[in-house]
């Protein structure tokens, strides 16, 4: 007999990575409670998305993984297997009908997470920035209220789109499997997003006792910020290359900077940019039928009237000592991967400190490149 099938396809920013970790950490004892987590989730999408992201390489190592996991899934002697990936929420048309014809006459189930714009749009930015990013955060704000800007070209509005998502997902399985969870707001216990999860699943939450899962930390505000600067000065170099490396920048010396430094705000017009997202999330939920866990009233609505909006500052850079302080931190790591001597230059005392910073790790990198470095991270 095929087990339920359960689905979270995402969106990005919306809790993924936390349930990913627990259904992962907790993998054994799930399995005890009939539940399977799939095995090589990522190599499993990456195939049947053949996603270019990932490169020839990659797409080669992980053929067949797709079919493999779909195997285990529909050969699970248990209740239910569950696969969790965010990139399924913006795949095109043609992999949702794979998907969904992959499991045919099995009991698919479609889990859409959603979190308030407000949170999604800054995170989905400091992740953008992490990822060869060029656009600073004014600038990405800016563009994602922009109606010329397309999907294609913006990681928001690429990702975020929950009419597109339900729409096609709504059309691979039978009414009442279409299931949405809205993301808790911040400052609530984060166990709340997993058994609402556990809802779905039909388990019972306590069975994933073990909850010391990795937090998917984004950089600060001056962190990414900076790593924008170094990505637009050194535009000449292999991209895939240079993510590599900023994201291991990111992982080990930026990260931990992150209590220290502020947070991107969100000004006047971007709040009421994220609240008409907002609404525009509340009517495609309650118009696709979807079973609905938790509350759109976590899909804040705001006016010109609103407290919030009254209050909110003017959108403004970090301040240029957060700015050096976190370029030093990422020179000590640049020389050390090129074997090259740490930097002694005193920023603060040039004209421009910033630039001079930006210049000076842009000239480290290209070292680090020349030197393989991020081949060996």
């Amino acid at each position: 007999m095929t087990p339920r099938v359960v689905l979270h396809v995402g969106a990005m920013k919306t809790g993924s990575t936390y349930l990913q970790h627990l259904l992962t950490t907790n993998r054994g004892a799930l399995r005890d409670a009939g539940v399977l987590v799939a095995p090589n989730r990522s190599a499993a999408v990456h195939d049947v998305m053949d996603y270019e992201g990932a490169g020839q390489a990659r797409l080669d190592s992980v053929r067949g993984s797709w079919d493999a996991a779909v195997a285990r899934m529909r050969g699970h002697d248990g209740d239910v297997a569950v696969l969790s990936h965010e990139y399924l929420s913006f795949v095109a048309p043609r992999v949702v009908r794979r998907v969904g014809e992959s499991f045919q006459g099995a009991e698919l189930h479609v889990v859409v997470t959603l979190r308030d714009a407000a949170g999604t749009l800054p995170a989905q930015w400091q992740t953008f920035a992490r990822n060869r990013g060029t656009m600073t955060w004014p600038e990405y704000a800016a563009a994602a209220r922009d109606e010329s800007t397309t999907p294609r070209t913006h990681t928001f509005l690429r990702s975020q789109r929950t009419e597109r998502t339900l729409r096609l997902w709504g059309g691979v399985v039978e009414p009442g499997r279409l299931h949405v969870i809205t993301v808790p707001p911040s400052g609530t216990r984060p166990e709340l997003l997993w058994e609402r999860f556990a809802e779905v699943l039909g388990v019972d939450p306590a069975v994933a006792s073990d909850r010391s899962v990795a937090a998917n930390t984004s950089v600060g505000y001056a962190s990414a910020h900076l790593l924008c600067l170094l990505h637009q000065a050194t535009t000449d170099l292999p991209k895939r290359r240079v993510r590599t490396l900023a994201l291991h920048l990111a992982d080990t010396v930026l990260t931990a900077r992150r209590a220290g430094e502020s947070r991107p705000m969100l000004d006047a017009e971007t709040l009421l940019f994220t609240s008409r997202w907002n609404r525009q999330a509340r009517d495609a939920v309650s118009a696709s039928g979807a079973h609905l866990v938790g509350s759109l009233a976590e899909l804040p609505l705001l006016d010109e009237s609103s407290a919030d909006v009254l209050a909110a500052p003017p959108m403004t850079l970090p301040p240029v000592g957060d700015l050096l302080a976190a370029a030093e931190a990422v020179a000590g790591e640049l020389a050390a991967l090129a074997s090259l001597p740490p930097v002694t230059d005193r920023w603060s005392d040039r004209p421009d400190p910033v630039q001079a910073a930006v210049d000076d790790l842009a000239g480290l990198l290209r070292a680090a490149v020349g030197a393989g470095a991020d081949g060996r991270v």
